[in-house]
């Protein structure tokens, strides 16, 4: 597996402080990038930056940056983070050596240093310093800009690494010749060539060991760097597989009550089609419709333009022209040998209302009443 080192290490600096203090320690060298990035404009005597123009040179909102620096406080507070009144800020840009113009408008002044702008409030304005502008640049991970000035920045780090290496080898160096200068005065010639044959073995010894620990730590990092890879590939398709299992479960539920609708209409048209006999409504709620009460499914038929929403004189319920197949007034025998009309449906009725109303919405909502 391949390992991108430079994109390792930007995403590394997001993350282990060590670097970014080790970044932190060549401060000027870190604000060239920012200069050669794009550039950032400056106040009180060019080592202060609004808020504002921070979040602007960064493409970033104002509310993240802020919370980025209450995210990690102990670092801002090491690397510098005021608040300044605006007359504070403008008294500071005075004494600036750079032509700057300063107008004055709605609530804020707009100050103009060279080519660039920025705007400072009348009342309060948070201002970060070089140390703080390089730190937000190291820790932003949703930025384009900070992302580049990490690429960069890296380069400072081998900088960094090949200096103390030449450090620590100057200074190895010179202890070794005081050792020999003591090991060889009043020694005769020959026996300080051996003893010089001797010490550059040991010298080649000791770099070949080097060489080897050096390579096994570079070996180990690659394995460290490719496990916390391998680790991120799973959580993506983790992520992945429950989104999948999600979206796959709610399309299974609705076939299923897709295939539950379609079953029931078919069993209706199955056992009405060929019936001559009509069903009250109170026993179509009861089997096609959950049980909802009879003067709620009448209700339905008013409000859907079946029923007309009066009785007539003898309180019997009129259908509406072109439902009356489906919908009739049937004369029917009391206990007490009195006749009623009560309103019935047909058995094409049954079929129509059943494909209307089954699996209707309405049945789902919590205030519907059930039970005639």
């Amino acid at each position: 597996m391949k390992t991108n080192t430079k994109e390792n290490v930007n995403e590394n600096i997001i993350y282990e402080k060590s670097l970014r203090e080790e970044i932190g320690k060549h401060r000027d060298k870190a604000f060239d990038i920012i200069n050669k990035v794009g550039g950032l404009m400056l106040l009180d005597n060019e080592s202060l930056a609004p808020l504002n123009e921070v979040a602007r040179f960064y493409n970033a909102t104002r509310d993240t940056i802020k919370m980025l620096i209450r995210n990690n406080k102990k670092e801002f507070q090491k690397t510098g983070v005021k608040v300044v009144s605006g007359r504070d800020v403008i008294n500071s840009v005075g004494k600036n050596n750079l032509p700057t113009e300063i107008e004055q408008k709605n609530g804020y002044k707009l100050i103009t240093i060279g080519e660039r702008s920025a705007k400072i409030a009348n009342g309060r304005n948070t201002m970060l310093t070089k140390d703080s502008i390089i730190r937000v640049g190291m820790m932003l991970r949703d930025s384009e800009v900070a992302r580049e000035f990490r690429d960069q920045a890296t380069e400072i780090l081998k900088r960094a690494d090949v200096n103390t290496i030449v450090e620590v080898k100057d200074d190895q160096l010179r202890k070794k010749a005081e050792l020999y200068d003591k090991m060889t005065d009043g020694v005769p010639k020959m026996a300080q060539e051996s003893l010089l044959t001797t010490i550059e073995h040991y010298q080649t010894t000791v770099r070949e060991l080097e060489r080897k620990a050096e390579q096994e730590l570079q070996e180990e990092r690659k394995i460290t760097q490719d496990a916390k890879a391998a680790r991120k590939k799973a959580e993506e398709n983790t992520k992945l597989f429950e989104q999948l299992a999600t979206e796959t479960g709610e399309k299974l539920e609705s076939v299923v009550k897709d295939l539950e609708k379609a079953r029931r209409k078919s069993d209706l048209f199955d056992r009405y089609i060929d019936s001559g006999l009509n069903m009250t409504l109170q026993e179509f709620c009861k089997r096609y419709l959950d049980g909802i009460k009879t003067k709620s499914f009448i209700a339905w038929l008013q409000s859907d333009g079946i029923l007309y929403e009066n009785r007539n004189t003898n309180a019997v319920y009129r259908t509406r022209k072109g439902f009356e197949q489906w919908l009739i007034n049937v004369p029917v025998k009391q206990y007490n040998n009195a006749m009623k009309t009560t309103l019935m449906i047909t058995p094409s009725g049954v079929v129509k209302l059943a494909q209307k109303y089954v699996g209707d919405p309405r049945l789902n909502e919590p205030w519907i009443e059930f039970g005639n």
